[in-house]
């Protein structure tokens, strides 16, 4: 009997002994936050990864998508109208006179002189005539032959200057062709000198020599 016990002893100090339950509680949190973390990093950079390698596999589609850029460069500057009467082709007067004053008036820096403002005058009077059929143009040549004359006069206390004489014959074909009425005649009139006017006041001007607005245009 005494080995029986002896050896009921021994089996109950090796038996398993369970662990305490905290120990087991923090292990689960433990192999938690490592598996949340472990799809976390899955989620974030698997889509990077996997976008990489697609696209070094495609390497034709990537020369595809930059040749066009490389072949059309962008143009920031306006198409250049033809030369000659064709710029102004199928153009109603006010488009004629942007244009034209393009053509005329390019940018410059810096000051300009009286002969440099003389030659973009002529130009303006010469240029595309038929944009006078628009009120706002011909307001706007008006102006700007009474501009002239009052600059030529300033210079001309100081130094021995005047108007260009091929800027003269243009004004006067300007009122020959009827594109200067005489509400034009009579603004230009006030500001040249009277040997001026008198020449210009015995220029016959023809009627205006453009169509006859549309009979809906009254209502504008």
């Amino acid at each position: 009997m005494a080995d029986f016990h002896d050896m009921r002893a021994r089996m109950r100090e090796t038996s398993y002994e369970p662990e305490p339950s905290g120990g087991s509680g923090l292990s689960f949190w433990i192999v938690t936050v490592c598996a949340v973390a472990a799809g976390f990093a899955v989620v974030m950079f698997a889509p990077r990864l996997y976008t990489a390698q697609r696209t070094a596999m495609l390497p034709a589609f990537k020369e595809t998508l930059a040749r066009p850029e490389s072949t059309q460069p962008a143009s920031s500057t306006a198409p250049v109208p033809p030369p000659g009467p064709m710029r102004y082709a199928g153009k109603s007067a006010d488009e004629m006179g942007r244009i034209a004053d393009a053509v005329c008036v390019p940018p410059r820096v810096g000051a300009t002189n009286i002969a440099h403002q003389s030659e973009q005058l002529h130009c303006l009077l010469t240029e595309a005539p038929a944009r006078y059929c628009s009120a706002v143009q011909r307001s706007k040549i008006t102006a700007a032959i009474i501009n002239h004359f009052r600059i030529v006069e300033h210079a001309a206390t100081v130094a021995k200057i005047e108007v260009e004489p091929r800027v003269l014959v243009a004004i006067e074909n300007l009122i020959r062709t009827g594109y200067l009425l005489r509400p034009q005649r009579d603004d230009i009139g006030t500001s040249v000198p009277r040997a001026i006017k008198e020449r210009f006041d015995r220029v016959v001007g023809s009627k205006l020599p453009c169509p006859d607005p549309p009979w809906w245009a009254i209502w504008k």
